[in-house]
């Protein structure tokens, strides 16, 4: 938090303001065109009304993930109490190494119907927490047949990286890569954010950042919901964009067409 009060954020009210201009000017163009077309104004009435609903229930996603949230913390919270007594048992390490037990193993343990010892349990659990940290921020690929793992091939573009637009307008600025919102912290003002996925928690920095690239996601993802929501330029999907940009490199986030160009290296 300190983090983000110690700079200037953007204005939201005048944000807000400014993305109501935008919106009543669109709603009017398409009004427009719409109705100029056959059965133009039967058309509008059906668009009109999925708009309304679209709009009401793209809030009720967000609620829906945010609750979602706060029950998995709760159960976070829970299982990592259970950790805790297992540390003072001998059985893990450290409390958040639960995490890599299965179910059936945990009540075992806890039960004390367990084949397993101490220390085989201790090596049973590194094994598996070393193995997650080495796929942790690796985005997993998009088709998996038999051993073979492979993606769509990347779009030819002379111009940049190529993504998905998911929010209109052009910024350009310094890059700041992170992969844990642990790291949210460094971020300042301005810069553009490139990380693997955002969630709710991630919602503040939206307040302070010039805008936003992610490795997945669509138009209807979180990052790019909240950047429209900021009227921040935000381009998602660029596949494995985390390794592509350095921190400190400057970059073109152009929200209209999905690109991302470098400018320089550092």
């Amino acid at each position: 938090l300190k983090s983000l009060v110690s700079e200037k954020t953007k204005d939201l009210a005048l944000a807000e303001e400014t993305l109501a201009c935008k919106r009543a000017k669109a709603e009017a163009i398409t009004e427009k065109r719409i109705k100029g077309q056959r059965y133009g104004p039967l058309k509008w009435m059906l668009f009109d009304a999925i708009r309304g609903m679209a709009r009401t229930y793209i809030g009720f996603r967000e609620n829906q993930r945010f609750n979602l949230d706060c029950w998995i913390t709760r159960n976070r919270n829970a299982y990592l109490e259970i950790g805790s007594r297992l540390v003072d048992r001998g059985y893990l390490l450290e409390p958040k190494h639960v995490f890599f037990l299965y179910r059936n193993e945990l009540r075992k343990i806890v039960r004390g119907t367990s084949k397993l010892d101490q220390s085989e349990i201790q090596n049973l659990v590194h094994e598996r927490y070393e193995e997650f940290l080495k796929y942790e921020n690796v985005t997993p690929p998009k088709f998996l047949q038999g051993n073979r793992e492979f993606d769509d091939p990347m779009p030819d573009s002379a111009d940049g990286y190529q993504g998905m637009p998911a929010s209109q307008g052009i910024v350009s600025g310094t890059v700041r890569v992170l992969n844990s919102i642990e790291e949210v912290s460094l971020v300042r003002a301005g810069e553009i954010l490139v990380v693997p996925r955002t969630d709710p928690g991630w919602t503040p920095v939206f307040s302070k950042i010039g805008g936003l690239i992610t490795e997945t996601g669509g138009i209807l993802s979180h990052g790019a919901v909240v950047s429209r929501e900021f009227g921040i330029p935000a381009v998602t999907n660029v596949r494995n964009a985390c390794q592509i940009f350095k921190t400190g490199q400057r970059v073109t986030v152009d929200g209209n067409n999905g690109m991302v160009i470098l400018l320089e290296s550092d």
